[in-house]
């Protein structure tokens, strides 16, 4: 190891000498051509797929930032030639930006992953384990620091609190800490996508065993488990008039009305189901839900399945959309089931 770490206090005092001394105005071109080529060399390094480069870029990126002090201290005794001072010796130039440079570069890198690391950090235990209130629509509700939730108390994007980034966890925390806070809409992802799944399942909040039925979907089933989840994949309420689903979701609670179902084809499916077609995508009402609409459309690799969006207003403030997988041929059984899924997510946060 001091092997290595020689090899690189010798990369860092190569490049310095190189151009440290080309005290000429018309030499320093040469530096910064070297700084150039070094850069160029960096990211060429970087791009390499080998073991090799665990030493190789460290080489490189010390022989580029030798340059870049020697360069500099170049500079500083090009400058100051005309000060007849003894802090202008290059005596005391070359070894102070020789040893300044490092220090400096790599103290700011430090200080930059401190701040990064703070801006990463975890909310408090405190945080984690307690219930925040809000309030949606009159509604009164307390929700746990789950990731798969998302809040917000605007029209469109902000400000809104992803409680699975940690920066807005922390934020949502310090609002709810002093009492209830009003939102216009909450949004569930009780089906992280791969590249959240494992993050998902490490979460304090996946860590033990919560009092929801939506827990066990979202920290603990994979994504091929057989049978498939009752629960929505994403389900999302929100205040009427305070938020525009239409442009966040391109759907709302009010999208039967807006639906002419006049002119397309009905077919009754039973259970008060019925299907209206135009072609790209089928829509469905439901008799036992008044202003229930689902817009669905054939997916799967035989095209038996249908990805559907379904919305209504549960409330007379409140509205509710949510997005579920069916086969095409139980969507009036399946349809139902995942409503009342819905509706459990909303009533276990009561």
């Amino acid at each position: 190891m001091d092997a290595i770490y020689s090899l690189f206090f010798v990369c860092y005092a190569a490049g310095f000498l190189l151009v440290a001394f080309l005290w000429r105005w018309y030499l320093l071109p040469i530096g910064a051509g070297l700084l150039l080529l070094l850069w160029w060399t960096i990211r060429g390094v970087f791009n390499e797929d080998s073991p090799g480069v665990i030493i190789a870029a460290p080489m490189v990126g010390l022989a580029f930032l030798g340059v870049l002090a020697g360069l500099l201290a170049a500079l500083i005794v090009l400058s100051t030639r005309k000060f007849a001072r003894r802090w202008a010796s290059p005596m005391v130039i070359l070894p102070a930006t020789f040893f300044t440079v490092p220090v400096f570069v790599f103290g700011l890198f430090f200080w930059q992953q401190a701040n990064l690391k703070a801006h990463r950090a975890p909310p408090s235990a405190s945080c984690l384990t307690r219930l925040h209130p809000v309030v949606l629509g009159g509604t009164a509700l307390t929700l746990p620091l789950a990731p798969a939730f998302s809040v917000g108390q605007g029209r469109e994007y902000d400000p809104s609190y992803p409680l699975d980034v940690n920066e807005k966890a922390r934020e949502f925390c310090a609002k709810t800490s002093a009492g209830p806070i009003k939102i216009t809409n909450l949004t569930a992802r009780l089906t992280p996508d791969y590249t959240r799944h494992l993050t998902v399942r490490r979460s304090a909040f996946c860590a033990s065993v919560k009092p929801y039925g939506w827990w066990h979907d979202l920290c603990r089933r994979e994504h091929d488990d057989n049978p498939p989840s009752d629960y929505p994949r994403e389900v999302s309420f929100y205040v009427l008039g305070e938020y525009n689903s239409r442009k966040m979701h391109a759907f709302s609670s009010d999208e039967l009305e807006r639906l002419k179902v006049d002119g397309l084809t009905a077919e009754e499916l039973g259970r008060g189901v019925r299907r209206f077609g135009d072609g790209h995508y089928s829509y469905f009402t439901r008799r036992d839900v008044p202003g229930y609409l689902a817009r669905c459309y054939a997916t799967g690799p035989m095209k038996t399945d249908l990805a559907c969006v379904a919305g209504y207003r549960l409330t007379s403030r409140i509205g509710i959309i949510y997005e579920f997988l069916t086969p095409a041929d139980t969507f009036a059984e399946k349809s139902a089931s995942f409503d009342q899924r819905a509706r459990q997510v909303f009533d276990s946060l009561k």
